[in-house]
């Protein structure tokens, strides 16, 4: 487990790790994407949880993906 998380590292600083967003990171995301005045210049528009996810699942077919900015004493998703 811990292998395929350092592999999906993006690039490492003292304090955070950015990786893609992964289906554990969408409760967190919604409140921002679900935010019309946060989306309001976005061609997507506000999303839901759905679309948060179906849009994660692009990142493997498409080859792009969305990135999750990691604390490293938290480990928790500061985006």
């Amino acid at each position: 487990m811990f292998y395929l998380l350092m592999k999906s590292i993006i690039t490492q600083t003292e304090r955070l790790y950015i990786r893609p967003i992964t289906l554990d990171d969408a409760p967190a995301l919604l409140p921002i994407f679900d935010d019309k005045e946060v989306m309001r210049f976005s061609r997507a528009g506000v999303k839901t949880l759905e679309q948060i996810n179906t849009t994660r699942s692009y990142q493997g077919v498409f080859q792009f993906a969305l990135y999750s900015a990691i604390d490293l004493v938290t480990l928790l998703a500061i985006f």
